[in-house]
């Protein structure tokens, strides 16, 4: 349930909720969604891996019949696979909340999309105000859209346990005198790839003993064995609004 100023309620046995993500499984705010479904206590829909936006348009008209039994939905993001679900379950008077986690007009897939896509996306960026309950990632989402509940990402202690310092550098054979930074999310695209670029070649110059290592795409044991190698995590963000809006889910997994 949701009230001023934050949740109350959330596991409420009386609530059946559906919780109902764009994202693919284990893949950025696929974890955002994860991670609320389970204070939920509800039921999670996500896709399985990346799709043809045919594809995502029925998976989503599908999504719509699967709100039905359920008295609260939870869609993230205005996407294919939320905006038939989230609406119905407006005009079936349910319990709707809508997660807002990114700045979409700023992104890079915005910037880069034809006239037509980008006519999509800020047609759908327009639809949020149709939805009373609102949660955002950042302040600057709540001053976007003049309202919401600020819910940053959390720490899922139980998602993996890093591997032991020496047994972890013994298995990547790197020296254990060696210092390591690493970096690691799904995409290192535009501004955060320039700043991780510049932070490597001053590293090179001022102290060429630090090794940075960067891992796109990682999965669990990847993870496992490179938080357990590294002395430093290094997270490179641009000041842009696409930037300022998000929260990454890879601080949460690193802490």
């Amino acid at each position: 349930m949701l009230k001023k100023g934050g949740f109350t309620q959330m596991a409420n046995p009386v609530v059946k909720t559906i919780l109902i993500s764009p994202c693919h499984y284990r893949f950025g705010g696929w974890f955002r969604a994860d991670n609320i479904a389970r204070r939920f206590k509800g039921r999670l829909i996500y896709s399985q891996q990346p799709e043809r936006l045919s594809i995502r348009l029925f998976r989503g008209f599908l999504n719509g019949f699967k709100i039905l039994p359920y008295s609260q939905v939870y869609v993230f993001e205005l996407m294919p696979e939320t905006l038939f679900p989230g609406f119905l379950g407006l005009l079936l008077r349910k319990d709707v909340i809508l997660d807002i986690a990114d700045e979409w007009l700023y992104s890079p897939t915005y910037l880069k999309a034809s006239c037509i896509k980008r006519w999509f996306i800020r047609f759908l960026d327009n639809l949020v105000r149709f939805f009373p309950k609102l949660t955002v990632t950042s302040e600057y989402l709540v001053n976007k859209y003049g309202r919401g509940v600020k819910l940053i990402n959390g720490v899922n202690r139980n998602e993996f346990k890093p591997l032991e310092r020496d047994k972890a550098r013994l298995r990547a054979d790197v020296d254990p005198k060696s210092k390591v930074i690493l970096s690691f999310g799904n995409t290192f695209g535009e501004t955060r790839e320039l700043w991780l670029e510049e932070v490597s070649y001053q590293l090179s110059k001022l102290a060429p003993e630090i090794h940075l290592t960067k891992l796109t795409n990682a999965g669990t044991e990847e993870l496992r064995l490179w938080l357990g190698v590294c002395d430093l995590v290094l997270f490179p963000t641009g000041d842009n609004p696409c930037e300022r809006a998000c929260f990454p889910i890879r601080v949460g997994t690193t802490l």
